[in-house]
């Protein structure tokens, strides 16, 4: 070995040694991040399907798109049949920003924030640290002109469109601490912020609380054939199987606009009873099918009818 080459071995054992601290701390931050996530995964009470996000912090699945705007700190929801919602990332002040496994996270010594795709929309979990960290977290939302924002009874966020129907929303507020007690959360609105408060009163740190947006219901859907009559089949996305209890009307408003057929007097309302039947009974199942010869017998005897009356 010559001197030039010793010379550019030493440079460059140099240059990784000068790396180790910095690749242990990234690391090192991986794999706290991962923790986070798996803790998420485990205490989700929705069970709601992630979507993992691109290179670009995006992800694009049927009539939607999820574009996040990092350093505005905003997430775009755009939906082709209902438009574009946008949200703001929670402000946790200053924050690292770095992707683990497909998701966004923003890092403080006291909250972190986790932004995730969702099938049917994009969601925010706040990992709260420790009682140093705020208790109330808001969350701009910007809407179409003439639409408008309303808590409804259960907790939730409709987001009424100018025609005065729920087009979508944002589930009810669930937060849990360390031990998966549930912790008391609940919303406001001031204008068209989101505002999330949360009481941490004896509650065992880390605490989760969980912000979901969803703006679609049916991933897919089309006429087919069952035997000698037709039926719509619908594939719900997870948004759908986990609120549609919440918001019928606004994902029974999505099945029929997607069916491409109107209905109307007892057509209609039985199959807005079969599509509440399989949300009640069967959300799990892997394709809801709704039929238009079946009668409109009212909706406690369509669920004792198995949703097939």
């Amino acid at each position: 070995m010559n001197l030039k080459q010793g010379l550019i071995q030493m440079v460059v054992i140099m240059v990784l040694i000068s790396q180790f601290p910095v690749l242990a701390y990234g690391n090192e931050k991986d794999s706290e991040n991962i923790k986070t996530i798996q803790r998420i995964e485990k205490q989700d009470p929705s069970r709601l399907r992630v979507e993992k996000l691109n290179q670009k912090s995006e992800y694009w699945k049927g009539d939607i798109g999820v574009i996040i705007d990092q350093n505005k700190k905003k997430i775009q929801v755009k939906n082709i049949q209902k438009g574009t919602v946008s949200i703001g990332i929670a402000d946790i002040g200053k924050a690292t920003i770095s992707t683990t496994e497909g998701q966004v996270i923003y890092s403080s010594d006291k909250v972190d924030v986790v932004v995730q795709g969702i099938e049917g929309g994009i969601r925010q979990v706040i990992n709260i640290k420790n009682n140093e960290a705020p208790k109330v977290y808001n969350f701009p939302i910007e809407i179409a002109k003439g639409y408008n924002l309303k808590i409804n009874t259960q907790g939730g966020v409709d987001i009424i469109n100018d025609k005065g129907k729920i087009e979508s929303g944002i589930l009810p507020p669930w937060a849990k601490d360390a031990k998966g007690n549930d912790i008391k959360t609940w919303y406001a609105l001031n204008g068209n912020t989101l505002i999330q408060h949360i009481d941490t009163t004896n509650a065992v740190y880390p605490i989760l609380a969980d912000p979901v947006y969803c703006s679609q219901y049916v991933a897919w859907s089309g006429w087919i054939r069952r035997g000698a009559e037709e039926s719509l089949s619908i594939l719900p996305t997870s948004c759908a199987r986990a609120w549609g209890g919440d918001n019928l009307s606004g994902g029974f408003l999505e099945v029929h606009t997607k069916s491409g057929r109107r209905w109307s007097g007892s057509r209609y309302n039985s199959m807005f009873n079969q599509y509440r039947c399989h949300i009640d009974i069967a959300p799990l199942k892997d394709y809801w099918n709704l039929e238009e010869f079946r009668p409109n017998v009212g909706y406690l005897r369509t669920l004792a009818a198995l949703c097939n009356p």
